[in-house]
């Protein structure tokens, strides 16, 4: 969406200022990446998982046991769902932003929040529903994998979308409430 401006001398100024698309593209690139890092972090910390066999367990949840021996195939098909989900995540909380006065008030807490929702969903439903072999409970890993996605996930997707909308806000301010539902 372009702003069009017109200033004295009829000079006319187009200005790019930033739609949901790219929103959701700041939002899902940052929760991917750090969550991502995060993961293979403390995957490596806690069981001395490989990046490769991490990316290769979120390719399991659609392939199976046979991600394992599929090799960078598997890796990349990890790597792609890992980042669609993000992408997802992200567009989800977009739509939250721009429905609810509380998520917009209050990006930080938002955040925190929408990183303990992603988290149950992830692992009381996503996973479990998956073709992923699910092993036993980890407490360790269970609250490991809660702050991930709190601080990794919830705060970065609320700040990027924040940042965002305020940019958008500067840029078109006439039309950020029809867009925007503020």
């Amino acid at each position: 969406m372009a702003n069009l401006l017109v200033y004295p001398g009829n000079r006319l100024i187009v200005r790019r200022s930033p739609t949901f698309i790219k929103a959701i593209l700041l939002a899902g690139v940052a929760a991917c990446v750090l969550q991502l890092t995060g993961m293979v972090l403390v995957s490596w910390l806690a069981r001395e998982r490989t990046p490769m066999e991490v990316l290769q367990f979120v390719a399991s949840g659609i392939c199976g046991a046979n991600a394992f021996t599929e090799g960078a195939r598997s890796v990349v098909a990890g790597l792609f769902l890992h980042c669609m989900f993000s992408l997802v995540v992200a567009a989800v909380y977009l739509t939250a932003y721009s429905l609810f006065r509380f998520v917009r008030r209050h990006p930080f807490r938002s955040g925190l929040l929408y990183g303990v929702i992603t988290w149950l969903v992830m692992y009381g439903a996503v996973i479990p529903l998956s073709h992923a072999t699910v092993q036993a409970p980890d407490p360790l890993m269970g609250m490991l994998t809660l702050l991930i996605n709190m601080l990794m996930v919830g705060i970065p997707v609320a700040l990027a979308t924040h940042f965002t909308y305020e940019v958008h806000k500067r840029h078109a301010p006439d039309i950020t409430e029809l867009i925007w539902h503020t």
